[in-house]
C-alpha cells in the first residue's frame, strides 16, 4: 500500500498521510490494550482525521504535482497497519529477541505479498538496471526497511507503542525537505493547513503519554 501510494501521490501528501499513524497508535490502543481516552484525545483523533481526509480530498487541486486521492488513501491504510504492528509486536518484545522478530516478519510478509507482486517480478527487465539502480534499490530494502523496522523493533523494547510512534513526526519535515531539494514537490496552503490540523491531532493524542513515560524516566 506504501508503495503503490507513493506512486500516485507527491512527497509530502505522503509525509503527512504518515504522521496520523500516533493516532491511529492511541484508537487501537484502546481497542486491544484497554488505554484509557479522554476528551482531548477524541478532539485529538477528530483533528487529525480531519487532516487526513482534507488532503485527500483536496491535494489535487492545489498540488504543483499530481496526486491521485486513491494514492493518499493507500498510504493512510499503510499509516494504520503500520501502527497494528506496533501494536500487536509490543507484546513480543517481552518474549522474543528482536532479531527473531524480524525474520518472522519478514518471511512472513514475503509470502503475503506474493501473490500481489508475482506477476510485477516476472516483468522486471533485469539487465536493463544500471549500477544506481541496484544501489537505490538495496538501500531501499536494507537501509529504509530492515533496519528501520530493526531499530524501531530495539526501541519498543524500551519507550512505549505511543512515544515510539511519537517521532514519525520527523517524517513529514524529511520529506518536505528532500521533495524541495530534489525538485519532486513544493509545499502550498493545504499543506500547512492540513499538517497543523494532523500535528494538534498528533500532539493531543500523544501528549499525556510522552509526560508519563518522562515522569518515569
Amino acid at each position: 500500500m506504501f508503495f503503490k501510494g507513493l506512486s500516485l501521490t507527491s512527497p509530502i501528501n505522503a509525509g503527512l498521510m504518515m504522521v496520523t499513524n500516533p493516532i491511529f497508535v492511541l484508537a487501537l490502543s484502546v481497542i486491544f490494550l484497554g488505554e484509557i481516552i479522554n476528551l482531548n484525545r477524541i478532539i485529538g483523533i477528530i483533528c487529525g482525521i480531519s487532516g487526513a481526509v482534507i488532503l485527500i480530498i483536496y491535494g489535487n487541486r492545489f498540488s504543483s504535482v499530481p496526486s491521485d486521492p486513491f494514492g493518499d488513501l493507500c498510504i493512510l491504510l499503510n499509516s494504520l497497519s503500520y501502527a497494528m504492528y506496533i501494536i500487536m509486536v509490543l507484546p513480543l518484545m517481552k518474549k522474543y529477541h528482536p532479531i527473531t522478530i524480524m525474520q518472522i516478519v519478514f518471511a512472513l510478509g514475503s509470502l503475503l505479498v506474493l501473490p500481489f507482486g508475482w506477476e510485477h517480478f516476472t516483468q522486471i527487465e533485469w539487465n536493463t538496471f544500471s549500477t544506481s539502480i541496484w544501489w537505490s534499490n538495496l538501500f531501499v530494502v536494507i537501509g529504509t526497511t530492515f533496519f528501520a523496522y530493526l531499530l524501531n523493533t530495539l526501541a519498543l523494547r524500551e519507550l512505549s507503542a505511543g512515544v515510539v510512534s511519537v517521532y514519525i513526526y520527523l517524517q513529514p519535515l524529511m520529506a518536505a525537505g528532500f521533495a524541495m531539494l530534489f525538485g519532486k514537490d513544493v509545499p502550498n496552503i493545504l499543506h500547512l493547513m492540513a499538517a497543523l490540523l494532523i500535528f494538534i491531532g498528533v500532539w493531543l493524542t500523544t501528549k499525556s503519554v510522552v509526560k508519563k513515560k518522562l515522569d518515569v524516566v
